[in-house]
């Protein structure tokens, strides 16, 4: 009762106190048939930065010439790793890899869907 966001909880949005790392995931939740949402703008329209996959959507003169990704491009992106926006970096140009991640894959386990 009251512990949810317990600073030493492994999630929470405030400063983490504990003793190990905390880990987060957040999870962009976009309903697939947009058009409710959209008022007047056309049927492709991406709804948030995520959902343009590019930090032009910010930009409100090239906003309206975006559109939102498809299911098969969202999982091409992540089968292939690819970061959320298209400015971001790629893993392999990263100058480090994620703690455990150095010398192999992540999840050698880990099965195609």
């Amino acid at each position: 009762r009251g512990r949810a966001w317990h600073s030493a909880v492994l999630h929470g949005p405030g400063r983490n106190r504990a003793a190990l790392p905390r880990v987060s995931a957040y999870v962009a939740m976009l309903p697939v048939d947009a058009k409710p949402y959209l008022g007047g703008r056309r049927p492709d329209s991406p709804l948030s930065l995520a959902d343009a996959a590019t930090l032009d959507y910010d930009d409100p003169l090239k906003r309206p010439t975006l559109s939102r990704l498809d299911r098969a491009a969202r999982a091409r992106r992540w089968r292939e790793r690819l970061p959320l926006l298209e400015e971001d970096p790629r893993e392999d140009e990263l100058e480090r890899w994620p703690p455990a991640e150095e010398n192999a894959p992540p999840f050698p386990d880990l099965t195609p869907l």
